[in-house]
């Protein structure tokens, strides 16, 4: 399983996540849905990176993202 990253958010897009990407990994823990996804990010102190391993047109790439804190209106929703 895996997760598609459908949108850019802020700090994915500087840590080179692009839509279409597919998460395979995050912190060597394999992705089975965006659920997974979120958990290992909210489990990262802010300022810490995070490895990406993702698929993109059929290869995979490692990527680092330092996650940025929600807006408030997004984390609100």
């Amino acid at each position: 399983m895996a997760c598609l990253f459908h949108s850019i958010i802020r700090s994915a897009a500087r840590g080179g996540l692009r839509p279409g990407d597919i998460i395979t990994e995050v912190k060597g823990v394999q992705i089975q849905n965006a659920d997974s996804v979120q958990a290992q990010v909210q489990a990262t102190p802010l300022g810490n990176t995070l490895q990406f391993e993702v698929n993109r047109n059929g290869s995979s790439q490692i990527l680092i993202v330092r996650p940025d804190q929600l807006p408030v209106a997004a984390s609100n929703q």
